[in-house]
């Protein structure tokens, strides 16, 4: 009896566990890096379309989401930068840093928005 249940220890279908949530981020982080899109600010309307789809929804949305979330929040600034009657130098360094401050948000966002999806992710194949 004891031999039996060894064997059927032994030839049980192995459970997989959903991989781990850091190593699902470092996938979708490549998969992000195929998606293209456009954004643009017209006054204070932010708006984010797809070019090219990374092939999951879910991480194109990421992709927007990050960036209408930045934009949102540097939006008093865009409105500054793009005020009539600056100096063509002072709106070309606000631009430089308002541009450099942007893409650092939205690296930063795309972070934490992966992060929550692979959790999301992890958390549904656990159930």
């Amino acid at each position: 009896m004891p031999i039996l249940l060894l064997s059927m220890l032994l030839t049980a279908p192995q459970l997989v566990s959903p991989p781990p949530v850091g190593s699902e981020v470092a996938q979708m982080g490549s998969v992000l890096d195929r998606w293209t899109g456009r954004f643009a600010m017209r006054g204070t309307r932010a708006t984010c379309s797809t070019r090219r789809s990374s092939g999951d929804a879910e991480i194109d949305q990421v992709a927007c989401t990050a960036y209408l979330d930045c934009a949102d929040g540097f939006r008093s600034r865009i409105v500054e930068s793009n005020a009539e009657g600056l100096d063509k130098a002072v709106r070309s360094v606000m631009k430089a840093d308002l541009a450099g401050k942007m893409n650092a948000c939205i690296a930063d966002r795309r972070v934490a928005l992966i992060g929550a999806l692979a959790a999301r992710r992890a958390q549904s194949a656990a159930r």
